[in-house]
């Protein structure tokens, strides 16, 4: 899961990377309602008749669903998937499992702000982006809500909509806009003889990073 794996390893690994650029992520709102294709009480309806049925969905909406369970709600004792789903069939009718769902809340990027977003100011560049066309349109909202997030926290960021749908500018902007981010941002320019020496880091939290890190370590 491309962009939304690396909105989540950014939130919660500063001590390994540097820089993050998430193509098209998925930072959905679980708090938020949702009917998008993926987070709708429906597509885990769908998810759920497949297993009751004894199938295990290898592709589409469905085996999203299942490999976001398996990364989020495991459970080693629910044979043969060994997942539980935020939702049950009850008379045929999806019906919400609140703790379970708590869960997936607090997994989806947005929800993990609260707790690891200052591990961004340690960042020497961040950035995101979502086409205008996504198949997913929770994807365009929840983009937007990513990027008025650390805005008003005042996270450094760089936000991007372009005239695409979910995969069709991928390969042409790893060329003409993440490798350039990704490259400008590991390899800073040379700073001038007599300016001042400082910590390398994001110039909008250079001078806050010893405390911050100092900060990210009790989180």
């Amino acid at each position: 899961m491309g962009g939304y794996g690396a909105l989540v390893l950014a939130l919660k690994h500063p001590d390994v990377y540097s820089v993050t650029y998430a193509l098209t992520p998925s930072p959905v709102d679980l708090a938020a309602p949702q009917e998008g294709p993926y987070t709708s009480p429906q597509a885990f309806a769908a998810t759920l008749q497949l297993l009751s049925a004894g199938l295990v969905p290898t592709s589409g909406i469905a085996a999203n669903i299942v490999g976001l369970a398996a990364a989020i709600t495991p459970n080693l004792d629910n044979p043969p998937t060994y997942i539980d789903l935020p939702y049950q069939l009850i008379d045929g009718q999806p019906k919400r499992i609140d703790a379970l769902w708590e869960q997936w809340i607090n997994h989806a990027p947005m929800g993990m702000l609260d707790r690891y977003g200052i591990n961004l100011l340690l960042y020497r560049g961040v950035g995101f982006d979502v086409g205008l066309r996504d198949n997913d349109r929770d994807n365009l909202t929840g983009a937007r809500a990513l990027d008025r997030a650390l805005t008003l926290a005042h996270i450094p960021h760089q936000y991007e909509e372009y005239d695409g749908d979910h995969i069709s500018k991928i390969p042409e902007r790893m060329g003409t806009v993440v490798l350039p981010f990704v490259s400008a941002h590991l390899n800073p320019p040379r700073r001038a003889p007599d300016a001042p020496r400082t910590r390398r880091g994001s110039n909008a939290c250079t001078n806050t990073a010893s405390t911050t890190r100092s900060a990210v370590r009790r989180i």
